[in-house]
């Protein structure tokens, strides 16, 4: 009794398609001539002008809470407080949040789309 393999190799001897045989190598591609250099090549630059200095601190991000946004987060005071807003408004508020998140800012809120043309913000925490 015949292998499969056994099979499959009379069948490609004798040119019957072999599902299970690997596609043929595909050409290699010309190689395609790299474009004239642009405008953004990299300037000459003296590094015998720069001047170390030490002892100078990293100064950390400070959260602004000045956004645009801020004056909702704040008049939602206490967890389970909503409100509504035209859901238009609804991208900016969900970017308001993710930034008063990544500022590790108090509270945490959530809006959602509630019909067609308003959307809820709520305060969680």
């Amino acid at each position: 009794m015949e292998s499969i393999q056994d099979t499959i190799r009379a069948g490609a001897r004798h040119g019957a398609h072999n599902p299970f045989a690997r596609p043929a190598p595909a050409a290699p591609k010309a190689a395609e001539p790299k474009p004239a250099a642009t405008s953004r090549a990299a300037k000459p630059f003296d590094f015998s002008t720069l001047k170390v200095e030490k002892g100078i601190p990293y100064r950390k991000r400070v959260p602004r809470l000045t956004g645009k946004w801020e004056p909702l987060f704040q008049m939602l005071a206490e967890p389970g407080d909503s409100t509504l807003v035209p859901a238009d408004n609804m991208g900016g508020i969900s970017a308001a949040i993710l930034k008063r998140s990544r500022d590790k800012l108090p509270g945490v809120f959530k809006v959602s789309r509630v019909s067609k043309t308003e959307a809820r913000v709520w305060r969680m925490s």
